[in-house]
């Protein structure tokens, strides 16, 4: 394909998902992508999506080839009771009762032939179309084309960043081609909880990583996952993410299709006969995402299943070959401690030149002067 052909952008209603199937799973194999972007994944978002909710898709063509697919979402929001905004959200709806599923290394599919191209034709047939005053893109890399300063200026864009959060990853290949010690890799805090933690439980019982070997075995470690996710999250407060049915009903729909293949993986972590936890995981190209979990926590603060489940885990896919341990966005204690490397990804809001903006950024402003303010008075003559 010539580099110089031209490439044409429409945006259509999404009629039934057979059509975008097949072209989806052909640029996907002409495409960079992650999991979250794979038509596994958005196949189930879709099946599990009311008719109300379902996205327009966007489809980039160059002589008669697909070369670029994304699909958005349109919902009118209000934020701070005045701002209103006409969003178009991509690969999510703008509800946060869809949108629970966390969307990460997200993005356009693009042919990885030709990146730029594709996406300044997307960029530029976007601009154009008068029906938004915000493309809400979650979960991408900062590094992304779509963010191209200079571009965005010449379409009159800005971009209002709403979240920026590391994904902390250990990288496996790294450690098998070195020969090294993934344990003698962490800090001395880590290692001493760790072979504190593995003494405790190993009084149980040895110490083992079952896969799920089935659907009916995968359905049965997610049964006995959620509550203990949802004791967990709910003693901190929250509601916990199994507590929304389109959650739920999601990832079953997801299991059932990836859990033959090895896409989807759960795996159980037990010593002797006691379960330590139940880790939820994605596999792509090497790549392990580690995306769900549940533990059973103990009084004692000897006991870490967080830890000695994620340690097993990678030990257990060091052992398959993978590439990647990767335990995505939003920062926590033990993912700092179980890993020394991180990509950054960020949640974005590309905007038209409004006045209600300018307003929102106003007072955005002048709630960080507020609280500048709060604190210097607070301190300590």
């Amino acid at each position: 394909m010539g580099l110089d052909q031209k490439i044409d952008v429409r945006i259509e209603a999404l009629g039934d998902t057979d059509g975008l199937k097949g072209m989806w799973l052909d640029l996907q194999a002409r495409a960079r992508h992650s999991f979250f972007q794979s038509w596994m994944w958005i196949d189930c978002w879709l099946r599990n999506l009311p008719q109300t909710h379902w996205p327009k898709v966007l489809i980039a063509a160059s002589a008669g080839q697909v070369v670029g697919l994304g699909l958005f979402s349109d919902r009118e929001i209000r934020r701070r009771k005045v701002i209103r905004s006409r969003t178009w959200s991509l690969h999510e709806t703008g509800d946060p009762c869809y949108d629970v599923l966390m969307m990460e290394y997200n993005g356009i599919l693009v042919d990885r032939s030709r990146e730029e191209d594709v996406i300044r034709a997307v960029m530029l047939h976007l601009s154009a179309q008068e029906a938004w005053d915000e493309l809400v893109l979650s979960g991408i890399d900062p590094e992304s084309p779509v963010l191209d300063a200079s571009l965005l200026r010449s379409l009159g864009l800005g971009v209002h960043q709403r979240l920026r959060a590391p994904s902390r990853y250990v990288e496996i290949r790294e450690l098998n081609e070195s020969g090294s010690d993934y344990l003698s890799s962490l800090s001395s805090n880590t290692r001493y909880q760790l072979r504190r933690a593995i003494r405790e439980y190993e009084k149980r019982g040895p110490l083992q990583v079952t896969p799920a070997k089935n659907r009916d075995q995968a359905f049965a470690f997610l049964e006995e996952m959620m509550p203990l996710h949802q004791k967990h999250f709910i003693a901190k407060g929250f509601p916990g993410a199994f507590a929304n049915s389109f959650y739920q009903n999601f990832h079953r729909c997801l299991i059932a299709e990836g859990i033959a293949c090895g896409a989807v993986q759960l795996l159980q972590i037990t010593a002797g006969t006691a379960v330590v936890g139940y880790l939820y995981n994605f596999v792509q190209d090497g790549v392990v995402y580690n995306y769900q979990c549940g533990f059973h926590y103990e009084e004692d603060p000897k006991i870490k299943p967080g830890l000695v489940s994620h340690f097993y885990a990678i030990d257990y896919y060091r052992r398959l070959g993978m590439d990647r341990y990767d335990l995505l966005a939003i920062d926590f204690q033990y993912k700092r401690s179980l890993t020394q490397s991180a990509c950054e990804l960020i949640w974005v809001a590309i905007q038209r030149d409004r006045l209600s903006f300018r307003f929102e950024k106003f007072l955005r402003w002048a709630n960080k002067q507020r609280l500048r303010v709060s604190e210097r008075f607070q301190r300590p003559a």
